[in-house]
């Protein structure tokens, strides 16, 4: 969104078009951050869920070759 280059504009509708502005900007700005703060989410909740399967497997008695625990 761009302000208009018209210096016929009232002061309210400069003030508008400032205020229409800044919203649009916090909106870009709050769906980017939305964006990323989701990635990281679930980049987060994919590192959990290898460390569950590595934690599970550590637990698990180690066996032979036999099947026998070691």
């Amino acid at each position: 969104m761009q302000l208009e280059k018209d210096s016929k504009l009232e002061l309210n509708d400069r003030s508008r078009q400032i205020g229409d502005v800044i919203t649009d900007v916090e909106s870009k700005v709050r769906k980017k951050y939305e964006t990323h703060f989701q990635e990281q989410e679930d980049k987060i909740a994919e590192l959990q869920r290898q460390l569950n399967l590595v934690s599970a497997r550590s637990r698990r008695p180690k066996r032979g070759r036999k099947g026998k625990e070691v």
